[in-house]
This record gives structure tokens, C-alpha cells and sequence, in this order.
């Protein structure tokens, strides 16, 4: 399903005349609630982008710590500030969901303590 908000052609759903009068007020109504209903959907978009953000911010801040403490484990950063561990990915995963967590809420960084390589 494509969000009204990211549909290539969304002007075309405008009314072409200045005032509308009769079914054009109606579909000028309509028009309004998809527009209303895109900015939403935008809005909703955007905070979940910001608590990704906040998630990673709190994560670079715990990741040391969290490292000595958990090393070589799958740990995740909840919306909530939960953290669980696990030794897979899928562990980890299993436990987000029994929790009642959406994917779009979590951070999850496998805490290697060997040195990463970049080429």
C-alpha cells in the first residue's frame, strides 16, 4: 500500500479550481482528509525516526559497558531503556516479541570485543 504522502502524483488529487462549490466541495473535503491523513503518517514516520535516533545515542554511551559486561553477545536498546542478551540474533529477537515490542522500537549490536577492521 502506498502512504498518499509518498505517492509520486499526489497534486493530482488537488482540485483544479479556486473555490470549490457542489461535489467539488466534496471532493475538496476529501482531498483535505488524504492530505491530513498524509501529514500524519509523516508525523508518525518522524518520531519513529527520532527514537531511533535517541536509541543510538543511548547506545553509543552504554557501549563500552555494555561490552565488558556482555561480551560477544546480541544486545538490543529498547524504546523503554530494556536491554536483554542473548547469544543469537533470533534468542534476542524471541525475547523482543514476548515483550510486546515492535521491530521499529529496538536497536540490536552484536558486542564483539575484537577490534573491527576497516579497509
Amino acid at each position: 500500500m502506498m502512504l498518499p504522502f509518498l505517492k509520486k502524483n499526489w497534486m493530482d488529487d488537488m482540485p483544479d479550481d479556486i473555490g470549490p462549490e457542489g461535489d467539488d466541495a466534496k471532493s475538496a473535503e476529501e482531498t483535505a482528509d488524504k492530505l491530513a491523513f498524509g501529514h500524519r503518517k509523516a508525523a508518525e514516520i518522524f518520531a519513529v525516526f527520532q527514537a531511533y535516533v535517541e536509541r543510538s545515542e543511548r547506545f553509543d554511551e552504554v557501549r563500552e559497558e555494555e561490552t565488558q559486561l556482555h561480551p560477544n553477545k546480541w544486545v538490543p536498546i529498547l524504546n523503554d531503556g530494556c536491554v536483554c542478551v542473548g547469544d543469537s540474533l533470533r534468542e534476542v529477537s524471541a525475547e523482543i516479541k514476548r515483550r510486546g515490542f515492535e521491530a521499529s522500537e529496538r536497536n540490536v549490536e552484536f558486542l564483539s570485543t575484537e577490534p573491527s577492521w576497516i579497509f
